[in-house]
C-alpha cells in the first residue's frame, strides 16, 4: 500500500496516506465491526460510499413501530359510519359505505350527500341507534322526615 502512495520522486503523498489509513480503520475485521467503531462509536468520514444493512435496520423499526400499531377491522358496504374531519378532526360527520377501494380505502356517501374518498383509519362505525334517543327519567330522591342527614363524625360530636 505505501508503495502506491509514493510519488514518482520518491516523495510520501501525506493526503493520500492519510485517506488510506482511514479507509483501513472503516474496514470491518473479522467481527464485523470496524476499529474506527471500537474506539469512537461510528464510522469515520470516508470518501467510499457506506453500504448499508436496510434490511436490518427496516426490521428493527418496523418491530418498533408494530408495537403500538393494531390491526383494524374491515368495513362492509352499506355499514354505517362516523368521519374524522380533516382540518378540525373531530368525528363530526356521519355517512355510510357505499364501496371499497384498494388499500384499505372507502368511498363514503355523506348524510348531506355529497361523496368522499377516506382511510380506514379515519371511519369508525357508527354504534348508535337509528331511533331517537329519548333521555332517561331523573329520579328524585325527597328527603324524608325518618331520615338523618349524613354527617362527619366531627360534627356529630360537636352537636352532642
Amino acid at each position: 500500500m505505501v508503495i502506491k502512495i509514493i510519488e514518482e520522486r520518491g516523495h510520501l503523498d501525506e493526503d493520500v496516506l492519510t485517506r488510506a489509513m482511514i479507509e483501513l480503520r472503516n474496514t470491518p475485521g473479522p467481527f464485523g465491526v470496524s476499529p474506527a467503531t471500537v474506539v469512537y462509536g461510528y464510522e469515520l468520514r470516508s470518501l467510499l460510499p457506506v453500504i448499508e444493512r436496510r434490511d436490518v435496520e427496516a426490521a428493527k423499526r418496523k418491530e418498533y413501530y408494530d408495537k403500538g400499531a393494531r390491526a383494524l377491522k374491515p368495513l362492509d358496504v352499506e355499514d354505517k359510519v362516523v368521519v374524522q374531519h380533516e382540518e378540525t378532526k373531530r368525528w363530526d360527520r356521519k355517512g355510510s359505505i357505499i364501496e371499497k377501494g384498494d388499500h384499505r380505502k372507502y368511498l363514503i356517501k355523506l348524510d348531506n350527500g355529497r361523496k368522499i374518498w377516506r382511510n380506514r383509519r379515519f371511519l369508525r362505525l357508527n354504534h348508535e341507534m337509528e331511533t331517537q334517543h329519548q333521555p332517561m327519567k331523573k329520579k328524585h330522591v325527597r328527603f324524608q322526615e325518618g331520615m338523618e342527614q349524613r354527617r362527619s363524625e366531627r360534627i356529630k360530636q360537636q352537636k352532642h
